[in-house]
């Protein structure tokens, strides 16, 4: 079972994600990596964030056919959403 973060590259979901995977959890991330933000610096936390507990999905949430298509792909046992844009 893994835990879906959304948000995942942002300040929060990034510090969130960490946590889940410090506690062990299994952890799937999506984040639309868009230029809100400065790109660079959410590349950089999902780079930080590599682990093989860690799946992240490049993923705009408003794409309802290709959320849902990730989520069917995963075992999801809880959901943390932090996507807010």
């Amino acid at each position: 079972m893994s835990i879906f973060v959304t948000g995942a590259a942002g300040f929060i979901g990034f510090h969130t994600v960490m946590a889940l995977l410090e506690r062990g959890d299994n952890v799937i991330g999506i984040d639309s990596i868009n230029d809100y933000y400065d790109v660079n610096l959410n590349l950089a936390r999902i780079d930080e964030s590599k682990s093989d507990q860690y799946t992240f999905i490049q993923l705009d949430m408003s794409d309802r056919e290709m959320l849902f298509s990730k989520l069917s792909e995963h075992d999801i046992s809880s959901i943390i959403h932090l996507g807010a844009q």
